[in-house]
């Protein structure tokens, strides 16, 4: 019981932490802000294949969770501007956000180190 409280309490935050739309019939979107240190966590949990795109990549992990990544939901990866737009509908963006918030989120930083 802890444990689904626990995840229920992470989808929470993660999907207020992050501007979504959320609609289980229509689609949504979904803005993360990713970073470099956010694609060296998603290499190591799935070694790129030769020349693969950080997006290419992004798909191929989010494919390897069961999650269906063709017709409806929509990832756009901008490295440029760091960011990457999920346009699914809510229950995907559920799974979706599951996966990708141990790859963005922030290292806890010390707050007397700066």
């Amino acid at each position: 019981m802890k444990k689904i409280l626990s995840i229920f309490i992470t989808l929470s935050l993660i999907l207020s932490s992050y501007g979504c739309s959320r609609n289980d019939t229509e689609l949504g979107e979904c803005v993360y802000k990713v970073n470099t240190e956010t694609f060296e966590r998603l290499r190591c949990l799935v070694p790129p294949k030769p020349g693969e795109s950080n997006q290419a990549l992004l798909i191929r992990y989010l494919d390897e969770q069961h999650i269906k990544t063709k017709n409806p939901p929509i990832i756009f990866l901008d490295e440029k501007n760091g960011t990457l737009k999920v346009m699914a509908i809510g229950a995907d963006q559920d799974k979706i956000a599951f996966y990708l918030y141990p790859l963005i989120k922030k290292r806890d930083q010390n707050p007397n180190s700066e």
